[in-house]
């Protein structure tokens, strides 16, 4: 019965990994030079010419416990938002240059990327989606 029980969990947790990874296909890992490049300057202070839709960047690192709490909110958003938000994740273990030039001291962070404007620092540690969504749609969707 043990042993059983042991099995279902493990398919459990297989399926949740698996649509966690489905899910996760509409957020887009990326490191300094895509962040500089794709969304925004921070040296000249402007945000890529080439981002027709504005973005949202969930900086994070895979020891922050609040991070990975985060994480499936960020993916379920980027999925409901595709095609009109594009969603980053920026892990500043590997990007710890960026982070020190952004002054990032705690995480996670996520930041709000107009495509017509300046950064708009959204939100630190986890926060409801529904806050979230709030965020996006009154900052870069112009939406109430």
């Amino acid at each position: 019965m043990k042993m059983k029980k042991i099995l279902i969990a493990a398919a459990l947790f297989i399926a949740d990994a698996n649509v966690a990874a489905v899910a996760a296909d509409n957020v887009t890992e990326i490191n300094q030079d895509e962040f500089v490049s794709k969304i925004y300057d921070y040296r000249t202070d402007s945000v890529a010419k080439s981002m027709a839709l504005p973005a949202v960047v969930d900086f994070w690192a895979p020891w922050c416990a609040p991070c990975l709490r985060l994480a499936p909110i960020i993916d379920e958003l980027a999925e409901k938002y595709a095609g009109k938000v594009n969603f980053y994740k920026m892990n500043i273990d590997d990007n710890q240059q960026l982070a020190r030039d952004l002054g990032i001291s705690s995480i996670p962070l996520v930041v709000l990327f107009p495509n017509d404007g300046t950064p708009i620092k959204g939100m630190m540690g986890v926060q409801p989606k529904d806050f979230i969504e709030g965020m996006i749609n009154e900052s870069l969707l112009h939406q109430k």
